[in-house]
């Protein structure tokens, strides 16, 4: 599937995660990898919803993880501009590595990348 603009649409759905995680998966698993780099870009805010949305119980800790590292292996989502963005999506994506997220973990995130 080569559409950017689908593309594009199932990038910033993965975003703000406004599907569940495995749709967004098996969708983005059709796209080619080394096509249209960079179409959307992760911002802190995008973080702060989702983390958000986590200490309000609407997600879990799971899928907090598969999220995060859904975008973390994704060469068409940038963010490397911005450390604490690279930080928060390395943590989250490596509960192993990191510690499970937890409300005090999210907070910790929550703090390093206020503006």
């Amino acid at each position: 599937m080569n559409n950017p603009n689908v593309r594009c649409s199932a990038l910033l759905s993965l975003l703000a995660l406004e599907r569940p995680i495995e749709d967004l998966g098996n969708e983005l698993a059709t796209f080619a990898w080394d096509d249209a780099p960079d179409l959307v870009m992760l911002t802190r805010a995008h973080i702060r919803a989702i983390l958000q949305r986590f200490m309000a119980g609407e997600i879990s800790a799971e899928t907090v993880e598969l999220w995060a590292d859904t975008i973390e292996c994704r060469d068409d989502i940038d963010f490397a501009k911005d450390e604490q963005v690279i930080d928060a999506i390395f943590i989250l994506a490596n509960p192993v590595i990191n510690g499970r997220l937890d409300n005090h973990l999210a907070e910790q995130i929550l703090f390093n990348i206020s503006d």
